[in-house]
């Protein structure tokens, strides 16, 4: 069985620049909304469905005109999915 790996272990060294490959495995650690904020910096846009039990920030990416994506849980703040391209 191999170890847990923890978010400080799949960020890279912060001089150096993120790859998508890079975010795809920090984002599949389930980080908290704080953490994704302050390595991903701020969503281009938020979306709550209405009966409140999913948020989804959204990241615009110019080079390929779509957005890139992150759901999480309201209530414990954490990644529950993501689409990142």
């Amino acid at each position: 069985m191999k170890a847990p790996v923890s978010v400080e272990q799949t960020l890279p060294d912060p001089l150096k620049i993120l790859t998508d490959y890079d975010i795809w495995n920090f984002l599949a650690t389930h980080p908290d909304q704080e953490t994704v904020r302050e390595t991903l910096g701020v969503p281009d846009s938020v979306w709550m469905d209405e009966d409140e039990t999913l948020q989804i920030w959204y990241y615009y990416v110019p080079e390929i005109q779509d957005y890139n994506s992150i759901e999480f849980d309201p209530t414990s703040k954490t990644a529950t999915g993501f689409e990142w391209d």
